[in-house]
């Protein structure tokens, strides 16, 4: 963030406020407006809160970045293409006690927490999530909307597919895929390859059947 950018971040939650508090630890004369699509009060970490989407003839797409900042991988990568489809370009905000390695490809609307680790040649996708205190090792590739909980550790060349999930504390071996649309329970270790969508649980990782 530079001092002359105006960022607009979408969610009032819990995550939106680490974003938000993220965004001003780079930058304290940072301009932020809140929107979220069911707000119950007029102020969010003393920022101004909007009820809905930001409209661009009051925010202007010249002005103004946008980064999503909700938990939820369907909702946050389809208010990041609404976003766009407005005309908004896509913030990155990450925290300055992050490492970034110069060498990995981040896309945009991409957030990394503090104390968080992409080390080189790593790629993040759009809308990507690198909590707090997460590794995502040498040549890791996190397709759209993946979101990597706090402690978690990606060992080098690890593949995780489009929206899913892994949890705080898990670790996850060198070399292997999970696919899409997949969740990983916290404090888990995978060690081999996830191709079906569903929730994973435990040391070593197992599915976690419906009663």
């Amino acid at each position: 963030m530079t001092e002359k950018e105006k960022l607009i971040v979408l969610g009032a939650g819990g995550h939106a406020s680490v974003v938000v508090e993220a965004a001003m630890a780079n930058n304290p004369s940072c301009h932020v407006e809140v929107f979220d699509m069911a707000a119950v009060d007029t102020k969010f970490l003393g920022f101004p809160l909007t009820t809905g989407m930001p409209n661009p003839a009051a925010f202007p797409v010249s002005e103004f970045k946008a980064i999503v900042a909700i938990g939820n991988a369907y909702v946050r990568t389809k208010l990041c293409a609404e976003l766009k489809a407005m005309g908004y370009q896509l913030a990155n905000v990450i925290h300055p006690r992050a490492w970034v390695s110069p060498t990995a490809q981040l896309a945009t609307g991409v957030f990394v927490g503090a104390n968080a680790t992409v080390n080189s040649q790593a790629s993040l996708g759009v809308a990507v999530i690198v909590n707090t205190g997460a590794v995502v090792e040498h040549h890791c590739v996190l397709k759209d909307g993946v979101h990597i909980a706090p402690g978690a550790v990606l060992a080098g060349a690890v593949k995780i597919g489009h929206r899913s999930f892994v949890g705080a504390n898990t670790a996850v071996k060198e070399a292997v895929e999970v696919g899409d649309d997949v969740a990983i329970g916290a404090g888990s270790f995978v060690g081999k390859i996830i191709t079906k969508s569903g929730t994973f649980v435990g040391v070593p990782v197992r599915e976690m059947k419906e009663d």
